[in-house]
C-alpha cells in the first residue's frame, strides 16, 4: 500500500488536500447492473418530476410545487415517502393534510437532489471494466444514489430484518438479493472511506 493510501473494503483512498480520491475497480457484469439500475431510477424521478403540477402562483413567484400525493409505485414510496410519520393518537386526516403540504413544498427540492446524485452516480461509471476515480465530492453523490439503488432493491423485494442473507439457488429472487447485499457492502465501505 502506498503511503498516504487508505484501503476500505473495495475502495482506495489516495492523496491529501483537495487532491484526495477515492478509487475502486469494477467488474464489467457490475458495470452493467449499476448502469441498468441507475437509468431506471432517474427514469422514474423524471417521470415524477414532469409530471408536477403547475398553478399560477409557481408559474408568478417561481417557486416549484410538487405533488401532494405520495407515488403509486412501491419503489418511488421508499425513495420519496411521508414526510410527516404520524403516531397512533394522531388524526388520519390531519396527518393526511400536513403530508400533503409539506410533499408539495419540498419534494421538488428532494426530487433535484436524488437526480442531481443519480447524474453524477451514472456519468462517472467507466465506459469498460476497470478502475473508477472520484473526487470527494462525487463520492459523496455516490453514497447517496446507492442508497437510492439500494432503497429500491430493498423495497421490490420487501426486505425486512428476517430476511435471509441468501436465498435457494433456484429462487426467483436469489440474484437480486445478492445484488442488493453487494450495494449494501458497496455503499458502508465507501462511507467509511470517506469519513475515516
Amino acid at each position: 500500500m502506498a503511503r498516504g493510501e487508505i484501503r476500505v473494503g473495495p475502495w482506495r483512498r489516495t492523496g491529501s488536500g483537495d487532491g484526495q480520491r477515492i478509487s475502486v475497480r469494477f467488474a464489467e457484469h457490475e458495470l452493467q447492473v449499476l448502469r441498468t439500475l441507475s437509468r431506471s431510477v432517474l427514469g422514474w424521478f423524471a417521470e415524477r418530476r414532469q409530471s408536477e403540477p403547475s398553478d399560477e402562483l409557481s408559474e408568478l413567484t417561481g417557486i416549484r410545487t410538487g405533488h401532494t400525493e405520495p407515488p403509486t409505485g412501491i419503489a418511488m414510496r421508499r425513495l420519496l415517502p411521508d414526510m410527516h410519520r404520524p403516531d397512533e393518537t394522531d388524526g388520519t386526516a390531519e396527518s393526511h393534510e400536513l403530508n400533503s403540504a409539506m410533499r408539495g413544498l419540498h419534494e421538488p427540492d428532494v426530487l433535484e437532489a436524488k437526480e442531481g446524485a443519480g447524474r453524477v452516480f451514472l456519468h462517472s461509471l467507466p465506459e469498460h471494466a476497470g478502475e473508477l476515480v472520484l473526487t470527494l465530492d462525487d463520492a459523496k453523490s455516490w453514497v447517496a444514489a446507492l442508497n437510492d439503488l439500494r432503497l429500491t432493491l430493498g423495497s421490490i423485494l420487501d426486505i425486512a430484518p428476517d430476511t435471509p442473507d441468501q436465498l435457494p439457488a433456484g429462487h426467483p429472487h436469489a440474484a437480486q438479493l445478492g445484488v442488493y447485499h453487494w450495494l449494501t457492502v458497496l455503499q458502508e465501505s465507501l462511507l467509511i472511506a470517506l469519513t475515516r
